[in-house]
């Protein structure tokens, strides 16, 4: 999210369960993480648009199997190999962008800057040969113990 977006609360905030039909380019929705994953785009004018599917939202089950616990992949799969419409429960994210419907998945994608930058570490370069006269000349001078 853009830093200077504010973030509002959405009115309609809950579970619901809607149904979508696969359309010639598709359901119209991407995923990405897992355990729960979101749905992290919808193409405008989509069947998930439609359906009133938004950004942010999380993904309990598909066609009644839960899917909050299982694997980025195995949703995909699951997805993927539906026949006909998918029957899908969400839960709506609690918070929304105040500029959802004004911009595209593409520019949704930003980067961040890490808090603290890796700064390499200066190594100094120590002469072996001197340090291994050093430790000679300490040993030296250690007294012998006596018990």
């Amino acid at each position: 999210m853009h830093p200077n977006r504010r973030r509002k609360k959405r009115p309609n905030y809950g579970i619901k369960t809607v149904e979508v039909m696969r359309g010639p380019n598709g359901f119209g929705f991407t995923i990405s993480g897992q355990q729960p994953c979101i749905l992290s785009c919808i193409v405008a004018n989509s069947p998930a648009d439609q359906a009133g599917l938004r950004a942010g939202d999380f993904l309990i089950s598909v066609n009644g199997t839960s899917v909050s616990k299982i694997t980025h992949d195995a949703v995909v799969s699951l997805i993927g190999n539906c026949i006909g419409p998918i029957k899908m429960t969400i839960a709506e994210n609690y918070f929304s962008d105040s500029s959802d419907e004004e911009l595209e998945c593409s520019r949704m994608v930003t980067t961040r800057k890490p808090k603290y930058t890796h700064k390499p570490r200066v190594r100094k370069e120590v002469n072996r040969v001197e340090l291994k006269n050093v430790s000679k000349q300490m040993a030296a001078n250690v007294p012998d113990r006596v018990g």
